[in-house]
């Protein structure tokens, strides 16, 4: 099979054929159809991100839609030529092991090498094997392309985070970093959980103004307005500088909550008065349960999570490069780059 594999000093991906992985006990091999490009995937190619990747050579990617080839004897629930959508992060189920990342791409927890041994493959080739926990069907009522649907982490992280602050409808929200992926993610999944009013800020202006034009109850802008204050504010900002996160704790209402997807170099700095005077929550979130990929597809099945804005920029296989250099230009605020293999 075809398959794009990082070498040891490389900074660009190989295309060769390599054997077909085997399925093995808990497994399920995938036949790989779409795979999501993020922008930090050309920082792991090239090396101008550090990340704690797998041993070399290996084949990266993450956030996937395939249909099942097989399966371990233990796995039940699953038929061959399934649609599923591969989700990449994994943890060990050892209680108190810091064993967790995301499969074929870079481990987050201190035991996370060893995660990355046993499962050193991603996306970006015509077969996966994955944990049959990171398999997740798709219902044939979602009628959304699976080009849309690799896009599926990315919402599930904003998800989750809402979830875990109990965002409830009619409440009000504000996303830093509305113009990024995970920012712009995070309105349309805040309009589809019915928040009243969704603030968008970041930095792009011409991005904004696309972002505001997806509902009236959406408004974009550079910085929070003076006057306005929000129930929920997420936080997808990835920086150096945490001031935009400190300087929106204050435009929280009283039991406001605060949660970040993203992280800045410089600590956060939490003036205890506020928080305690506002009787505030702040929390981080690392990506979402797996039942969650199932609710956010039952919402898009009935249309509750609009992804009509989503703009597909696909790539083939052995055009994963030009793919990889498109993820990290975004063009337009609503663009979605995908490798077809």
């Amino acid at each position: 099979m075809k398959a794009a594999r990082l070498h040891e000093g490389a900074t660009a991906l190989r295309i060769e054929e390599v054997d077909a992985p085997e399925v093995r006990p808990g497994s399920v091999l995938v036949r790989v159809q779409t795979v999501f490009m993020s922008p930090f995937m050309a920082g792991l190619v090239d090396g101008s991100e550090e990340f704690l990747t797998p041993p070399r050579p290996f084949t990266p990617g993450m956030d996937a839609t395939g249909t099942v080839l097989g399966f371990g004897p233990d796995i039940a629930g699953l038929a061959v030529g399934q649609l599923v959508y591969c989700d990449s992060y994994y943890e060990s189920p050892t209680e108190g092991a810091a064993d967790f990342g995301f499969i074929g791409n870079f481990g987050i927890g201190e035991d996370s090498p060893e995660m990355l041994r046993r499962w050193p493959d991603g996306a970006l080739a015509e077969q996966m094997l994955l944990p049959a926990e990171c398999v997740v069907p798709i219902p044939e009522a979602v009628t959304a392309s699976d080009a849309v649907l690799c896009r599926l982490g990315w919402l599930g992280t904003a998800y989750g985070a809402f979830t875990k602050v109990g965002l409830a409808p009619g409440e009000s929200v504000a996303v830093l970093g509305g113009t990024g992926l995970v920012g712009w993610s995070g309105v349309l999944v805040a309009l589809a959980m019915g928040a009243e009013s969704v603030f968008a800020m970041g930095r792009r202006k011409d991005a904004l103004e696309e972002i505001a034009g997806l509902s009236p109850r959406v408004q974009a802008g550079t910085t929070l307005p003076s006057r306005q204050t929000f129930d929920v504010v997420l936080s997808a900002i990835e920086a150096e500088d945490a001031s935009a996160i400190e300087a929106a704790l204050p435009s929280l209402n009283r039991g406001g909550r605060l949660v970040a997807v993203g992280v800045t170099a410089r600590p956060l700095a939490v003036p205890t008065d506020l928080i305690v005077g506002l009787d505030l929550t702040v929390r981080g979130s690392l990506w979402f349960e797996r039942r969650q990929a199932t609710e956010l597809l039952d919402m898009i099945a009935t249309g509750t999570l609009d992804l009509s804005s989503i703009e597909i920029d696909e790539y083939p296989l052995t055009d994963v490069g030009k793919a990889l250099a498109a993820a990290r230009s975004r063009r337009g605020a609503f663009q979605q780059v995908v490798v077809r293999c």
